[in-house]
């Protein structure tokens, strides 16, 4: 009978050990990976982030917890003093003081991020934007 019992608890043990393996699993990975599809092929996604701003790049870099965008665009609002109508324009990032070269998402700020379609609006005025820049 007792050889039994240790055979009981140390199944259940086992059985602790493995919930508690999983459990940890579980919680590690979503922590440190997004349930979101982030595909590194795609030349343009867009990044809706938790404070309202859409970011649109190319995927330089996944690392555990962020990602890295080269190539990005955002988009600013513009409103007309005398009329008070807004307009958005798409920008570059780079342009700034500080000259950023690249972009560094945590993924808890990541709402969710779409692929940007080759002839959707965005895909044009980002290849717009990519022609003006080119040395003439």
């Amino acid at each position: 009978m007792p050889a039994e019992s240790s055979r009981s608890t140390l199944r259940i043990g086992l059985l602790a050990m493995v919930i508690l393996v999983s459990a940890a699993c579980i919680v590690y990975f979503d922590a440190f990976y997004p349930s979101i599809k982030i595909d590194r092929s795609l030349l343009l996604q867009a990044f809706f982030i938790t404070n309202g701003q859409v970011f649109f790049g190319h995927v330089s870099g996944l690392r555990r917890g962020s990602v890295t965008l080269d190539d990005v665009y955002y988009i600013q609002t513009q409103v007309n003093p005398q009329t008070q109508e807004r307009k958005n324009i798409l920008l570059r990032r780079g342009k700034e003081w500080h000259q950023p070269t690249e972009m560094t998402i945590n993924f808890q700020q990541i709402l969710w991020v779409e692929p940007v379609g080759s002839d959707s609006e965005v895909a044009k005025l980002v290849a717009k934007l990519r022609s003006d820049e080119k040395p003439k």
